[in-house]
């Protein structure tokens, strides 16, 4: 883990998934961290990459409407 870059955090597993899956249509290797607490759901879920396709993740992060 220490050679990724976090590219994204959201609030909620699903999100990340659906952010992975489509970083995976476009050949990018995406990992999800999720740092929820299960007891009171507090923290972010992150969406990490590996550095050589960082640039590219938050290009295709950035065109999508994630609500």
């Amino acid at each position: 883990m220490k050679d990724l870059i976090c590219v994204y955090t959201v609030d909620q597993l699903y999100k990340a998934e659906t952010i992975k899956d489509f970083l995976a249509e476009e050949n990018i290797d995406a990992f999800v961290v999720n740092k929820k607490d299960s007891s009171y759901l507090l923290g972010d879920v992150e969406i990490y990459v590996h550095p050589k396709d960082e640039n590219m993740a938050f290009e295709l992060i950035k065109g999508l409407k994630i609500e």
